[in-house]
């Protein structure tokens, strides 16, 4: 009897570490990332589209820190984008991302105004 629970304990504790997992990533809230390679791959892509380096946003040494302003304008402006391509999937139009608007810069650039 003892072994069969001792089995079953251990069935019930793999089971546990296995599908229990948490994501490798603190303070991570608008991005579907758990992998940290995940986020760091897309967080490439995004530093090019915007033109800036890591410490823009993030704290070198702490990036889950929230003590930086950019950090939550960054947030907000990933919520746009997802928001806007939750609409142009249905609507079947190519998906925008940080480049659309900003292309390469910190602060994009904005149209001209016309003459009166």
């Amino acid at each position: 009897m003892s072994l069969v629970i001792a089995k079953l304990t251990i069935v019930f504790l793999t089971a546990t570490v296995l599908f229990g997992q948490k994501s490798e990533l603190k303070n991570v809230k608008v991005l579907p990332f758990k992998k940290k390679r995940e986020l760091v791959n897309y967080m490439k892509i995004v530093s090019k589209e915007l033109g800036v380096k890591c410490s823009f946003c993030h704290i070198p040494n702490d990036y889950s820190s929230d003590k930086k302003a950019n950090k939550t304008v960054a947030r907000e402006m990933i919520l746009m984008t997802q928001n806007a391509n939750s609409v142009l999937n249905n609507l079947n139009f190519k998906q925008v991302s940080c480049w659309t608007c900003h292309r390469g810069n910190r602060i994009p650039d904005r149209r001209p105004q016309e003459k009166s």
